[in-house]
């Protein structure tokens, strides 16, 4: 998807982003969607996932500790 043709697309419309996504067969969430893609791509910004990878270890204990980026400690018996 090229995401500046899109918004170049809507701009060049003059019309609600909800107008517009029915004229394109989309929801107006969708163009929305595409609008800020392509201001986080005109503003350098990577999108950075917010999902941190986990690692899962054999542990003697009947329990799920999860630890979190700020140090927060979950534990969950099982």
């Amino acid at each position: 998807m090229d995401y500046q043709k899109f918004e170049q697309e809507f701009m060049d419309s003059g019309k609600t982003q909800k107008s517009f996504g029915v004229e394109k067969s989309m929801s107006s969430s969708m163009v929305h969607y595409y609008l800020r893609k392509a201001r986080e791509q005109r503003n350098g910004k990577d999108i950075i996932p917010n999902f941190t990878e986990i690692s899962i270890q054999e542990s003697r204990d009947k329990a799920i500790k999860i630890v979190t980026n700020s140090g927060l400690e979950i534990t969950i018996p099982i």
